[in-house]
């Protein structure tokens, strides 16, 4: 499925003026001024075109760094004497 924006604006590239993106299948395929491209065209009126974000966090009930950023505690071991 091909997708043609129009007019959208890119930071970094504010100089061009508002620039048409096609995506085709999901990647861009083409940045230019004026593309000629077949599919669904969506104007972006000069508004900001950004890559989708991705959210990168993850949620644990127990953070993995935890015992190697314990402050100075000894960790006694079963039958062994402290030291």
């Amino acid at each position: 499925m091909r997708t043609v924006f129009r007019e959208a604006t890119i930071l970094g590239r504010e100089p061009d003026g508002p620039l048409d993106i096609v995506v085709d299948d999901g990647r861009i395929a083409d940045i230019g001024k004026t593309i000629a491209a077949a599919g669904e065209e969506i104007r972006l009126g000069g508004k900001l075109a950004t890559p989708g974000m991705v959210e990168t966090r993850s949620i644990s009930t127990r953070p993995a760094f935890w015992t190697a950023v314990r402050p100075n505690r000894r960790q006694v071991r079963p039958n062994m004497p402290p030291g």
